[in-house]
């Protein structure tokens, strides 16, 4: 395996309508995936009415991520009324610190009332092991 060399970049990060840039120097790692995963159900936490064609932030019921765990979309669609473009949590956070999701950017595919308690997504969670 080669040396990973150190990478500088800069992370934007939002507080509110604030928009913060970071400078950050980080080395690429290793990581081993596990074969064996856990399926975690993405559950609207609010009502919003949607048009087709609209992105909006949908509130979900928290998903804990526990450490040394990678989220890894599944690639089904499980709402057949939009998709869920990304999953979101506060802050910027290592893979090696538990995250929590508690809201989603989500695609409305037609005119669709997201209901508390409506399935937006599932996702896999697979443990990773860490090679540096």
């Amino acid at each position: 395996m080669e040396e990973p060399i150190p990478e500088h970049f800069t992370i934007a990060l939002c507080e509110g309508e604030h928009l913060e840039r970071t400078d950050v120097w980080a080395i690429p790692y290793w990581f081993v995936l596990s074969t064996k995963a856990r399926w975690e159900m993405v559950i609207s936490d609010e009502d919003i009415r949607l048009k087709k064609g609209e992105v909006a932030i949908i509130s979900v019921k928290e998903v804990k991520i526990p450490k040394n765990h990678i989220i890894i979309p599944h690639g089904r669609t499980f709402n057949p009324m939009g998709c869920v473009l990304k999953v979101a949590h506060e802050g910027l956070y290592l893979v090696e610190c538990e995250r929590v999701i508690d809201s989603v950017i989500f695609f409305a595919l037609q005119d669709y009332h997201v209901r508390k308690g409506d399935l937006l997504d599932v996702l896999q969670v697979y443990p990773i092991s860490i090679r540096r």
